[in-house]
């Protein structure tokens, strides 16, 4: 009976989550540039892209991996959550557990908020050009509110030229 009611809890707050202006309406869950609007704090948050190259090989498939860092200490299992965005080529989902593809977005699952390091994959476009990616971050302090996370923001321009 335990299990039931928490899992009965978990499912309730994910839907207040998916439902609110910064988590649902225009990402399907994913954290976007928006949702400092609602994840305002004195304290910020920082975001690390590691495997992200500075110039591309034409459809190589990299792999990348965000954390992010605050000192927002998590009071629960929610510890954060991510979401990135291209201008070109393709995002790939490595670890189905813990990331997802959600409208145009890869971002993390329900699994996924239980940490603030994930691994991703993005192959490169066929043709060369430079390409845009935003990474946008929030480390949780496990209140399932917005109120005292940390919120980040970074954006790479990877060269194809």
């Amino acid at each position: 009976m335990k299990r039931w009611a928490i899992l009965f809890i978990l499912g309730a707050v994910f839907i207040v989550f998916i439902s609110t202006d910064c988590y649902g309406s225009s990402s399907g869950g994913a954290p976007t540039a928006m949702c400092y609007e609602c994840h305002q704090s004195p304290v910020s948050a920082d975001i690390k892209i590691e495997g992200l190259p500075k110039k591309y090989i034409p459809e190589k498939t990299y792999t990348i991996v965000i954390t992010v860092t605050s000192s927002v200490k998590s009071e629960g299992d929610n510890k954060g959550g991510f979401s990135v965005e291209v201008s070109g080529g393709e995002l790939v989902v490595m670890d189905e557990k813990n990331t997802q593809i959600s409208n145009s977005f890869l971002t993390q699952t329900a699994e996924g908020v239980k940490q603030r390091k994930w691994k991703i994959g993005w192959k490169a476009p066929e043709e060369r050009k430079d390409i845009t990616m935003g990474v946008s971050a929030i480390a949780a302090n496990g209140d399932y509110s917005p109120n005292g996370d940390g919120f980040a923001r970074a954006e790479s321009t990877i060269s194809g030229r």
